[in-house]
C-alpha cells in the first residue's frame, strides 16, 4: 500500500508576479471508523466485535481521563498524548500570572518508532480520480486542511477578482488593526482601573461567594461603545469567561440601553444583571433576584 498524493501548483503570496512552484500534498482516503477497526480485528483474531468495541472504547475513555488528571498517555512505540497550555494574556511578572490568563489547553501528539518507522519507508502514488493530468486548477476537495484549500482556491481567486496583490493589502489592514487595537486596548485598561472591581480585590467592594467582579455602569457610560466592549470583555476574560460578542453585547445593554431588564447569560452557567449603577457578574443566578 502507498499514500496517494497529488501535485498541486503554489505561488509566493508575497511575490505574486513570480511563476508558481508544484508541491506534493497528500490525499487521504476514507475515514475508517473505530467500528471498521474492530470488524478487521475481529477478522484476524478470536476477539468477538462486541468485546473489542466495549474495551476500545473504555481505552479511549481513558486516554481523556489520564489527559485531565495532567499526566502523559504513553502508547508503547505508538507515540504518547500529553497536554500544553496556549497563554491568552501575559504578563510583566510572575506573580501577576493567574489561571485566568491562560487561554484553553491543547492536546499534543508526539509519534513513536512505530510512526517514525513507517514515515521513512512510506511508498507514495500519485492520485488521479479520472486519469487526467491534475492541472493545479481545481479546488482541493473538502478534506483538505482549510489553509491549504484557501492557500490554493481562495487567494488565487481574491487576487483576480481585486485586481492585485491581495496578500499584501490584507497584512497592511492587519497591521493597522494592531495599531489601533493596541491604542483602544490601552485606554480600555485605564478606564477599567477605576470602572471595574474584582472579587478578592483589597477594596473589599464585591461580597458574596459567586460574585465575580463589578462593573461601574455610571462610569461606563460615559466612554465610547469602542471602548465599553473592550473593558466588558476584557474583564469578563479575566475571570475565565468566554464571552463571544453577543454576550458582551447584552452586557453593554445593560448599560447603554437600561430601562430595569433582568439578567443576560454569559456563557458556562454564569450571569450578569444591574442594580441601581452597579452590574453584578455572578457564577450562577443566586443573586438576580436579590
Amino acid at each position: 500500500m502507498a499514500q496517494n498524493y497529488v501535485v498541486m501548483a503554489r505561488k509566493n503570496l508575497l511575490k505574486p508576479s513570480e511563476a508558481p512552484k508544484y508541491y506534493a500534498v497528500a490525499r487521504s482516503g476514507r475515514k475508517v471508523t473505530v467500528k471498521e477497526v474492530c470488524k478487521r480485528i475481529t477478522e484476524r483474531s478470536s476477539y468477538s466485535k462486541g468485546e473489542l468495541e466495549g474495551c476500545i472504547g473504555e481505552f479511549l475513555l481513558e486516554i481523556v481521563n489520564v489527559l485531565e488528571e495532567g499526566n502523559i498517555v504513553q502508547m508503547g512505540d505508538l507515540g504518547n498524548f500529553r497536554m500544553s497550555i496556549k497563554t491568552g494574556t501575559p504578563t510583566d511578572t510572575a506573580k501577576e500570572f493567574k489561571a485566568s490568563c491562560i487561554e484553553k489547553g491543547k492536546v499534543l501528539f508526539y509519534p513513536g518508532s512505530d510512526l517514525r518507522k513507517l514515515c521513512k519507508t512510506l511508498d507514495f502514488a500519485l492520485y488521479k480520480s479520472d486519469g487526467k493530468p491534475d492541472s493545479g486548477d481545481e479546488p482541493l476537495p473538502d478534506d483538505f486542511p482549510l489553509r491549504s484549500r484557501v492557500r490554493h482556491t481562495l487567494i488565487p481567486y481574491l487576487n483576480a477578482f481585486a485586481g492585485g496583490d491581495i496578500v499584501s493589502r490584507f497584512c497592511d489592514g492587519a497591521e493597522l488593526a494592531s495599531i489601533e487595537k493596541s491604542y483602544l486596548d490601552g485606554i480600555a485598561e485605564s478606564v477599567a482601573a477605576h470602572a471595574v472591581t474584582f472579587a478578592g480585590d483589597s477594596c473589599g467592594s464585591v461580597d458574596g461567594d459567586c460574585e465575580l467582579l463589578r462593573i461601574d455602569a455610571k462610569a461606563l457610560a460615559r466612554e465610547p461603545r469602542a471602548i465599553r466592549l473592550r473593558v466588558i470583555a476584557h474583564a469578563l476574560a479575566a475571570v475565565g469567561i468566554e464571552a463571544g460578542f453577543r454576550h458582551v453585547d447584552a452586557v453593554d445593554r445593560l448599560i447603554s440601553q437600561w430601562h430595569g431588564q433582568g439578567a443576560v447569560a454569559p456563557p458556562s452557567g454564569h450571569s450578569a444583571f444591574r442594580r441601581k449603577h452597579v452590574i453584578r457578574v455572578c457564577q450562577d443566578g443566586l443573586h438576580a433576584n436579590r
